[in-house]
Order: C-alpha cells, then structure tokens, then sequence
C-alpha cells in the first residue's frame, strides 16, 4: 500500500479511531518548545533507509526519496 492511500484511509477514519491506531504504533512521545521526539513499536528502520538509500538485492545501492 503506498503511503497516500493509508493517508486517504487514515483521513477518513473518525476521530477516536485515528487516536487509537496512534496509540497502538506510538510508544512514547517527547515535546519540547524547538523539538519533538517520537517513539514506535516495532523494529527500527534500518539506517540506510533513513539516509534515503537502498540497498539492492544484488548488492547495488541507489539512493530514492524518503517515503514519510
């Protein structure tokens, strides 16, 4: 599923649902006035990802735009 179709589901879930789907991805969530910080369950993306690269299965890599 691409990211702007969970966004059209998302979008279109009431209220109490969408804070509940938050609550059962987000762990922790830290607020500050220049910065915020947020927990997830789940495995850690892996750090290549987060650098906007991938790494082929043939051993290649290409870097992609980050699909937030």
């Amino acid at each position: 599923m691409q990211q702007s179709a969970v966004a059209d589901v998302f979008d279109g879930l009431p209220p109490y649902r969408k804070k509940e789907l938050i609550r059962f991805a987000l762990t922790r969530a830290e607020v500050a006035a220049e910065s915020l910080k947020l927990s997830f369950r789940g495995r850690p993306p892996d750090p290549e990802t987060l650098a906007g690269k991938r790494i082929e299965r043939d051993g290649s890599s290409r870097s992609e735009a980050l699909a937030w």
